[in-house]
């Protein structure tokens, strides 16, 4: 991203390959020239979150300065399948987030998404940081579910010889979203005796 952001004049929109817009941008790419940082959602505080490589991380980080970026109760992870920062911003906020990482690595601070959380310091560093969720959608959670629906739409189109704009008009995004909704949790009852 550092490498992309020194090269490139404009603003740096990093996106995972399994996201997709569910609507027009626009309203965001504004927020953004106003200087607005976005990752996609906000996970948790790192003080507080019981998942036990991120305990560790809080263990091994609080209270300790990393790219010049104090860890403390208010530090979050966010989530990096988005991550877009200013053209103004991009580099400096990238070269700390870079440090951050760096020192975590020399001071053996456990490994498990410590450059996201770097990133994710770094964008808080500036007081504007924002979800972007209602622009895009990121399904990381639930990519066995979107490749099948991807790949039987890939092969229809390949075997119909349907144009880009032919496929693209087959999509509905407000169906491709309910696939993430989550189904509602099972009640003891219903686990124990649920029918065949």
């Amino acid at each position: 991203m550092l490498d992309s952001a020194q090269k490139d004049p404009g603003h740096l929109i990093y996106l995972d390959t399994d996201t997709f817009a569910l609507k027009d941008v626009s309203p965001m790419i504004a927020k953004l020239e106003q200087g607005t940082c976005f990752m996609h959602v906000k996970e948790s505080l790192l003080s507080v979150d019981k998942a036990p490589n991120k305990k560790l991380m809080w263990s091994q980080t609080q209270n300790k300065h990393f790219g010049g970026m104090l860890v403390n109760e208010h530090s979050a992870m966010w989530n990096a399948g988005v991550v877009a920062m200013n053209a103004d911003s991009k580099v400096s906020l990238l070269t700390k987030a870079l440090q951050s990482t760096d020192e975590m690595c020399e001071q053996k601070v456990e490994q498990w998404l410590i450059e996201q959380f770097s990133i994710s310091q770094a964008l808080s560093s500036t007081g504007k940081i924002e979800v972007c969720n209602e622009w895009i959608a990121h399904y990381w959670g639930h990519k066995k579910e979107f490749i099948h629906k991807i790949d039987i739409i890939l092969s229809t189109a390949f075997q119909k010889k349907q144009s880009l704009e032919e496929l693209e008009n087959q999509i509905d995004v407000n169906v491709w979203t309910r696939i993430m909704i989550p189904a509602p949790k099972k009640t003891l009852f219903q686990k124990l005796f649920r029918s065949k």
